[in-house]
């Protein structure tokens, strides 16, 4: 088997934030896939007022669902 394909089979799952600034302000809650070739797959955002254990929690479980 070659390599990349060997490394293609690994996923990492990242869990970020993003400050909204101008017109519209709040946080914008992100979950994105990267595989092992470095490709980005977006799995879910959302958008909330504040970065709040609250929020992680709503965001998390609507995600859940």
């Amino acid at each position: 088997s070659s390599v990349s394909n060997k490394f293609a089979s690994y996923y990492y799952i990242i869990i970020k934030i993003a400050h909204l600034k101008g017109k519209y302000l709040g946080n914008m809650f992100l979950i994105v896939c990267m595989d092992g070739n470095n490709q980005i797959i977006p799995i879910a955002f959302g958008v909330g007022k504040t970065e709040s254990g609250e929020s992680w929690i709503w965001f998390l479980l609507v995600l859940k669902e």
